[in-house]
């Protein structure tokens, strides 16, 4: 049953947890490619390609990483909206600000940062594994000869690193989406009143043009 439409934030929930799910059949091989050239497994995309893709033995890689992959991004996408509905909604109540300005679009991007860092610093354990997958060789068990799962990477992690293994890179992970997220949402929240306002936008492009 679909949220009613008096719960914003289940429906922010779930429409950021939606979004990441669907986006993910695009991200994911995207984001193997990516970790393969970064950690420099494979010499060129096209290798890259040739060994996940076109390879039987190595396509259960890419299995096992989307399904940690959505355990990662449906959850954060869901708690970056849910935290940006909710600071909006707590500045626009302690502020009494109106309608959307050019300070209310900066203040847009400033919570639009809040919530990209908290929500990708807490789904950072999810991230650890996806990277430990989408990296990992076919032998990665030496008795099975095959790609270790989400959990089976998670023992890993533990038995290396730790607890603390989980939250590596943390910071900068947080840190890297903070300005990401802030000028997303401060680039929805300005396309988004141009096409809700274009009566004013007009107005005020025009009061900025030379006579």
């Amino acid at each position: 049953m679909w949220p009613a439409a008096s719960d914003p934030l289940e429906v922010a929930v779930l429409a950021g947890g939606l979004g990441d799910a669907i986006g993910s059949v695009v991200r994911v091989p995207a984001e193997i490619l990516n970790k393969r050239l970064q950690l420099g497994l494979s010499a060129t995309l096209s290798d890259a390609w040739r060994e996940v893709f076109c390879d039987p033995n190595n396509r259960e890689v890419v299995k096992v990483t989307w399904m940690a992959v959505l355990a990662r991004d449906v959850p954060y996408g869901a708690l970056q909206i849910a935290f940006y509905e909710q600071l909006k909604i707590l500045v626009l109540v302690h502020h009494a600000m109106g309608a959307q300005s050019a300070k209310g679009l900066f203040l847009d991007a400033l919570l639009g940062a809040i919530a990209g860092c908290a929500a990708a610093f807490l789904t950072t354990p999810a991230d650890v594994i996806v990277t430990r997958l989408a990296s990992q060789y076919p032998q990665s068990y030496i008795d099975t000869r095959r790609f270790m799962g989400v959990l089976g990477t998670a023992r890993r992690i533990v038995e290396m690193d730790g607890w603390r293994g989980f939250f590596s890179g943390s910071l900068q992970r947080a840190a890297y989406y903070a300005p990401l997220i802030g000028l997303f949402f401060f680039l929805y929240e300005t396309c988004r009143y141009v096409a809700l306002h274009p009566e004013t936008v007009s107005q005020l492009v025009t009061s900025y043009l030379p006579l």
